[in-house]
């Protein structure tokens, strides 16, 4: 199957037209057989395995919402796996307005990262966690009185990393 199925840019209205065409009833379902099909946690990013790598989680859950903000049961049709698949795949050919727009170079690219980042940031790995956990261990975590650290003295995160271990896993975090 190609990767693009649509050679053309997709305008929001013809996208969200898209959705429409069927019954909340029928697409919800799907999607929600989508997500639990492509977003297992065991494997890393199992949508790269999808068809056509479409079912990434940002599209299914933005066909989700304009399903439930804009869909209805009067006169749509049931929808099939390829529905689905062209559904998402209008989502990956929107003309992304900021592009064509005006404004500076460098606004348009800020405009442009807003929509990709708002929407892929919230699927990547929870890193936190395991950041946090570096700061308590190395920071929090008091040595036994009957042992006393040679090479973890004071300043030695400043030594290591060129500053404070707090601001350089805020700095990893961030990035």
């Amino acid at each position: 199957m190609a990767a693009y199925l649509y050679d053309r840019l997709v305008t929001e209205d013809e996208y969200r037209q898209r959705v429409r065409r069927h019954r909340p009833s029928s697409l919800l379902p799907l999607i929600a057989a989508a997500a639990a099909r492509f977003s297992t946690p065991e494997r890393p990013q199992p949508w790269l395995k999808s068809p056509s790598m479409k079912y990434t989680p940002w599209t299914l859950v933005d066909a989700a919402r304009l399903c439930l903000d804009y869909g209805t049961e009067y006169q749509r049709s049931e929808v099939t796996e390829r529905d689905l698949l062209e559904i998402l795949a209008a989502y990956s050919s929107l003309k992304e307005p900021t592009l064509y727009g005006t404004d500076e170079p460098t606004v348009r690219l800020r405009d442009f990262m807003m929509r990709p980042g708002g929407e892929q940031a919230a699927w990547q790995a929870p890193e936190f966690n395991s950041l946090a956990r570096a700061a308590a261990l190395y920071l929090h975590t008091p040595f036994p009185a009957h042992r006393q650290p040679h090479r973890m003295v004071p300043g030695w995160d400043t030594e290591l990393f060129g500053c404070p271990l707090p601001e350089y896993v805020g700095t990893a975090q961030l990035l």
